[in-house]
């Protein structure tokens, strides 16, 4: 296996297309100098009348809402004007949108999600055959973002900004629609963090400034009420005599109706205690009694049943997973959810440019001197690709175009070129090289120097070139790590460690580093991370995130624990990494046991307790995992706090039209997952989402019904 491959298999697989690659460029612009905001001429008969019809029936853009969104895309806004159609090519600038994230919603209004772009104002023009509209100056890309980016009225969201180019310093100050978010720390030129201070309900602006510049984000941050819109969950304070549920689809954001809702432990519990939801996914349970914290679960026909326990906060906006596979004894309908038919295409981009190393010739290509001359049967190689958004992501895979060897024959202008495929938004691109040992199965490579293309803008179904990597940072620092204040284990798992690292280039994504990754036995010396490159030049804003694992087995499974450490300024630090998740022991029913009739699920915890825990009981296994498997059927999911060490699956089939779990196989998984700022009562459906966390641990059995 070659390093270009092991880098493509560790990370995730390609989401978009590949053939993108051979795709056609985009449509030329059209000079539009004369335009009058709404409609460029279209080649028309010179008749008066007739060119005002054709105007009056041709598309036109009048307004972009809203006309503001981050610099890395990806954002949902409104196009309003006129006798839209579908097929529409929408631009923001010169980056067009992607087909799939297009939708025409009527003649007046198409929803669309928008492209990466540079901070600033760009037109938005759509096009078609036959028609032009350009609206100038209607969008623009703030030079920072904030994430999340909603949060509860009471305040103490941990927010991180990400800027484009905002060069700010341990210095800078962050205002909450003029108040000071608290706690503010500097973690690079383009990042900051800190705790928003409490809040009335709505969107405010946020603020950074840094010495006499200040940049004002409109509309930054959100405060909530009740339960996020967004991304559901709980809020609205304490229960005090009733609890407002909105029950949706977790697929579609549709809501459920009919579906089941009922509070504490029992579903054969009478109204108010229970109820059914609206045709637009709502109830509201109410009497005297009812108050926090309570356990209180949603469930449907077809869909995954969803518990919340020991929670308090009355309004509840809750996910349920529909079913993705068959159910002996249950119609679904179709089972399996339909694959889209003919779905519009998602494109990626392409980036290309030449390598460069300095030399003797200043204007013309030179060997890699600063790489070891290449002995019997090893090649002087580089490996081109782009940054990932984060470090749970991965890439289309770059392509051939992305494996450059020394070859003076094949030399361009100033350098060694390459052509790769690339995911479009705001990246970096970068290179490692050095020598690769080819009489080894798989070929062993080792990295002796890397270069790093800062602020790339790539748009789909562009090529974006002259992107050009002078290949001058030396790979020669080490990172140690030490692994501290161990779980305990289960039945002698987790065996195994394993520690890799990302470069993190703040809101341009991060540089995955798996070429350097360490898997091993024992944790008694420190782990040390090689061929590290120096925080300095192009990468002086850089900082490091590290995992560390403990798992089972080669493919690390469960039982197992993670941390993460980011934020870290140097590549020399040594970095103990401790506060652990304890792994969770699942007592009963045991690997191999019977859920039985008192239907109780018991934990003990190996160690320190997390913020909370996350229990799945499906038929595939979706242990710690929002993306669950194609074909698998979740059959309930349980959020529960930290310090509770057991839960319930009630038989539903009293309830008209639900039904008990089918008898058979099943993986109960139990994730006990740490989020910083966390808050169990203000509970919000993104903390299922790995990016927020900061350690986890896992442990799986399968069971039988």
């Amino acid at each position: 296996m070659t390093m270009r491959s092991k880098l493509v298999q560790l990370l995730a697989a390609a989401t978009l297309a590949a053939s993108a690659a051979c795709a056609p460029p985009p449509l030329p612009q059209q000079d539009a100098s004369d335009n009058d905001g709404s409609l460029d001429d279209v080649p028309v008969a010179r008749d008066v009348v007739r060119r005002e019809t054709s105007r009056s029936s041709n598309p036109a853009l009048l307004a972009v809402r809203p006309d503001h969104g981050p610099f890395n895309g990806g954002n949902t806004v409104v196009l309003r004007g006129s006798n839209f159609v579908d097929g529409m090519t929408v631009r923001f600038g010169d980056a067009m949108v992607q087909p799939r994230f297009q939708r025409l919603v009527d003649a007046n209004r198409v929803e669309v999600q928008v492209p990466g772009g540079a901070p600033g104002s760009v037109d938005v023009v759509i096009e078609g055959e036959g028609y032009r509209s350009r609206l100038p100056m209607a969008y623009t890309y703030d030079s920072f973002y904030v994430d999340p980016t909603s949060g509860s009225i009471a305040g103490g969201t941990r927010i991180t900004l990400r800027g484009q180019s905002t060069n700010w310093t341990a210095g800078s100050t962050v205002m909450i629609d003029g108040s000071p978010c608290n706690n503010v720390m500097f973690v690079s030129p383009n990042e900051l963090a800190c705790s928003v201070p409490a809040h009335a309900q709505g969107a405010v602006p946020v603020t950074v400034t840094t010495g006499a510049e200040s940049v004002t984000v409109a509309d930054a941050f959100t405060y909530y009420e009740a339960s996020d819109p967004n991304s559901g969950g709980f809020g609205g304070g304490s229960i005090r005599g009733s609890i407002n549920v909105a029950v949706l689809n977790y697929l579609t954001g549709d809501a459920v109706p009919n579906a089941f809702v009922y509070v504490g432990d029992n579903p054969v519990v009478t109204p108010p205690q229970s109820g059914v939801t609206n045709m637009r996914g709502q109830l509201t349970l109410s009497y005297p009694s009812l108050t926090g914290p309570v356990s209180i679960t949603a469930t449907a026909r077809c869909f995954a049943s969803s518990t919340f326990v020991s929670i308090d906060g009355r309004d509840a906006t809750i996910f349920l997973i529909p079913y993705l596979g068959m159910v002996p004894g249950i119609d679904c309908g179709m089972g399996m959810p339909p694959d889209g038919g003919n779905r519009p295409p998602v494109y990626a981009a392409t980036v290309e440019g030449e390598l460069v190393w300095a030399g003797a010739r200043e204007f013309g290509p030179n060997r890699w001197d600063n790489i070891p001359f290449p002995r019997a049967n090893e090649r002087r190689v580089a490996y081109v690709m782009t940054t990932t958004s984060n470090i749970f992501s991965g890439n289309p895979d770059p392509g051939m175009g992305g494996v450059v060897v020394e070859d003076l024959m094949r030399a361009g202008v100033r350098g060694f070129p390459y052509r790769i495929v690339a995911r479009p938004t705001a990246l970096a691109v970068y290179a490692i090289a050095g020598l690769e040992r080819m009489d080894t199965d798989p070929p062993r490579f080792t990295p002796y120097v890397m270069g790093v293309a800062r602020s790339v803008l790539a748009s789909p179904r562009a090529a974006v070139t002259n992107i050009n990597i002078d290949m001058n940072i030396p790979l020669d620092h080490e990172m140690s790590i030490v692994l501290r204040d161990l779980p305990a284990q289960d039945m002698g798992n987790p065996n195994r460690f394993a520690v890799t690292n990302w470069i993190d280039l703040g809101g341009e994504g991060v540089i995955p580093r798996p070429d350097v990754a360490l898997e091993r036995t024992t944790s008694t010396d420190p782990f040390r991370l090689v061929a590290q490159p120096a925080f300095s030049g192009t990468l002086t804003d850089a900082r490091m995130i590290v995992r560390a694992s403990y798992g089972t087995g080669s493919s690390f499974d469960a039982p197992e624990s993670t941390v993460l450490v980011a934020g870290i300024t140097s590549p020399d630090e040594t970095v103990t990494v401790r506060n652990w998740v304890g792994i969770p022991r699942i007592i009963e029913p045991g690997d191999g046991g019977t859920l039985d009739a008192t239907r109780r699920i018991r934990i003990e915890q190996g160690g320190a307790d997390p913020d909370f825990f996350w229990s799945v009981i499906s038929q595939l296994g979706s242990a710690c995992n929002v993306g669950f498997y194609l074909g698998d059927v979740v059959w309930w999911q349980h959020h529960f706090p930290g310090t509770t060490r057991e839960i319930g699956v009630p038989d539903l089939s009293m309830i008209p039209t639900l039904a008990d779990m089918p008898r058979g196989l099943y993986q109960l998984s139990v994730c006990g997952i740490r989020v910083q700022g966390f808050d169990y009562n203000n509970f919000n459906y993104r903390w299922l989402n790995q990016f927020y966390w900061t350690a986890y641990s896992a442990n799986a059995v399968r069971i039988a019904r």
